[in-house]
C-alpha cells in the first residue's frame, strides 16, 4: 500500500485540499501532523481510548462514486499538559475500516503519537510529529523502545512502521543504539525549505521519512509526492508499505 505523510502546519484548516487530493487515487493510507481538527464533513463512527474514528467521504458523483475513507484523529487537548490542539494527529485509510487503533504517550508532557492497524495481521503504522527544537530524536528513541516493548502490537506479530515529522535528521536515528533491530528509510530530497533567519532554519532539512521493523518490508527511500494542493512548510512525503490492504469491513 502506498502511503503519504505530511505535516500540514496547522494554523488553519486543509481539509479542502487534503479532500482534493484524497481523489486522485494515488495511496490508500494519509498520515497528517499538525491537523489541528477532524474535517466537520466527516461522521463519527466510535471512540477507542483517547481516538475518534471517522467515516469521510471527499464527494464523486451517483454514477461515478469515490471510495470512502476512514479517518482515525486524536486531538491534543489543550486542557492536557503541554498539549496544543494545532499539533492534533489524524491517519486516513481509503475504502476500509482499520482494526486497532492507540495513542502513545510519552514522559514529560510530550506530543503523543498515533498507531492504526489497517487489519488483523497487517503492520501498525504509527504516525509521530516529534518535538522541535532539538528534541524530536529523543522522541523517536523513546517511541521506539516503547513499540518494540509494546505486547499489543507485537501479540499479532505484525511488525511496525514509524513515520512523520521526525523533527531530526535521518542521520540521528541511524545513531540509535537499537539500529541493528530497526530500518530508516530517509527522503531522497530535503522535506523543509529553508526558511527565516539562524542556523536551524538556515538550511534545507530531512525531517520527514519512515522507520520500519526489519520484518516490514517498506521502500529503501521516502520520496517526495508532489501535489499543489498539499502546501505547507514541510513537502509530503510518499513511501511504499508491502501489505495489501485487508478486506472490507473489518471491526475497528
Amino acid at each position: 500500500m502506498n502511503v503519504v505523510t505530511w505535516n500540514a502546519q496547522g494554523a488553519q484548516s486543509k481539509w479542502g485540499a487534503i479532500s482534493q487530493e484524497m481523489k486522485s487515487g494515488a495511496f490508500s493510507m494519509l498520515l497528517l501532523q499538525e491537523v489541528t481538527e477532524v474535517t466537520k464533513n466527516a461522521t463519527f463512527v466510535a471512540d477507542y481510548g483517547d481516538c475518534h474514528l471517522y467515516r469521510y467521504s471527499p464527494g464523486g458523483t451517483r454514477f461515478r462514486p469515490l471510495p470512502e475513507w476512514y479517518i482515525v484523529y486524536h486531538e491534543w487537548r489543550e486542557t492536557w499538559p503541554g498539549g496544543n490542539k494545532r499539533c492534533s494527529l489524524a491517519t486516513a485509510i481509503r475504502q476500509y475500516r482499520p482494526t486497532h487503533a492507540e495513542t502513545r504517550l510519552l514522559p514529560g508532557n510530550r506530543r503523543p503519537t498515533l498507531g492504526v492497524q489497517p487489519g488483523a495481521g497487517r503492520p501498525w503504522i504509527f504516525n509521530l510529529h516529534a518535538t522541535s527544537g532539538g528534541g524530536g530524536a529523543a522522541d523517536a528513541k523513546d517511541l521506539i523502545a516503547g513499540i518494540w516493548g509494546d505486547e499489543t502490537v507485537y501479540s499479532a506479530q505484525a511488525g511496525w512502521v514509524l513515520a512523520g515529522d521526525f523533527n531530526a535528521d535521518p542521520g540521528q536515528m541511524e545513531a540509535h543504539p537499537f539500529y541493528e533491530n530497526h530500518i530508516v528509510h530517509p527522503p531522497t530530497d530535503p522535506t523543509h525549505p529553508a526558511w527565516g533567519r539562524g542556523p536551524y532554519n538556515a538550511i534545507e532539512r530531512s525531517l520527514d521519512y519512515a522507520i520500519s521493523s526489519p520484518d516490514v518490508g517498506v521502500s529503501e527511500q521516502c520520496e517526495r509526492y508532489e501535489s499543489a494542493l498539499l502546501q505547507s512548510d514541510h513537502y509530503p512525503q510518499l513511501f511504499e508499505v508491502n501489505a495489501a490492504i485487508p478486506v472490507a469491513g473489518a471491526e475497528f
